[in-house]
């Protein structure tokens, strides 16, 4: 299923077996990833060094680090990753009922050990806390004023939070970068659907800076400027048309004003 061909992206041997080996052990990280969206945000982040798209990538709720790596891991040299998460700090997570406590699930430590072990050679930067207290300038001066080539938010999923998030990373995507919304159609957290839709109408319908979704895996759309819709749009369909089993999983769809392919794990 979507299987990353090394030489298609010109991988080293190195790079190549820790994504191998990702894959292969990706469930032995807590977390809500599947391995579809795994392999799509994979060939994804490596599409992007082949059209020229560079940056670093970032993600907003990493618990463990699984949906992290698979971003994470296809960083050069002159890439770093932002995480930013509460972990254990449970007055920062907004989906927690107020006057209850939820035992941690993961640790910081916990996330930084997966990462050290499977990357152990490219820069990490992690801010643990609230992220709706950041900006865009934190999050680029938290990366040497660097921008973000593929960002993933999955935080709190309260409307006020989604929406902080979401808008914070818009800003902070360098030209042709990709921002994934998280758990958009969840049925638990209706205000996520609700905080990426006023995101991409706050900007004019016909601006190039206006973000349009061109894939939609699971319950995370993927999204990018005007301007590199039809190519992430081409990639992803000829993507899925080489691989069989997922191409009968492919929906064509219109959904907050552009064309997607909605990709399902059933």
């Amino acid at each position: 299923m979507l299987d990353i061909d090394a030489s298609k992206y010109g991988l080293d041997d190195e790079t190549a077996r820790r994504i191998r080996e990702h894959l292969a052990h990706l469930m032995d990280i807590p977390g809500y990833l599947d391995e579809l969206q795994a392999r799509v945000y994979l060939h994804t982040c490596l599409f992007q060094h082949t059209i020229g798209v560079s940056g670093c990538v970032g993600e907003i709720g990493c618990l463990a680090g699984r949906s992290f790596l698979s971003s994470f891991l296809t960083c050069s040299q002159a890439e770093a990753g932002l995480a930013v998460d509460c972990w254990d700090s449970h007055q920062f997570n907004y989906d927690i009922p107020p006057g209850t406590t939820w035992p941690a699930k993961t640790f910081r430590r916990d996330f930084e050990a997966n990462v050290a072990s499977r990357v152990p050679d490219r820069e990490l930067r992690v801010i643990q806390g609230d992220s709706t207290t950041l900006d865009p300038l934190a999050m680029t001066e938290a990366v040497g004023h660097r921008r973000f080539r593929f960002f993933h938010v999955d935080g709190s999923h309260q409307e006020w939070s989604a929406a902080t998030d979401l808008r914070n990373a818009a800003a902070v995507l360098a030209p042709g970068g990709v921002l994934v919304a998280d758990d958009v159609f969840a049925h638990l957290w209706p205000g996520v659907s609700v905080a990426l839709s006023q995101m991409v109408a706050s900007c004019h319908e016909q601006s190039p800076l206006r973000l349009l979704p061109f894939a939609i895996v699971g319950d995370a759309v993927m999204l990018c400027r005007r301007t590199h819709h039809k190519t992430y749009s081409d990639f992803i369909s000829k993507l899925v048309d080489g691989d069989e089993a997922t191409a009968r999983r492919l929906r064509p769809c219109s959904y907050l004003g552009a064309d997607a392919l909605a990709l399902q794990w059933w």
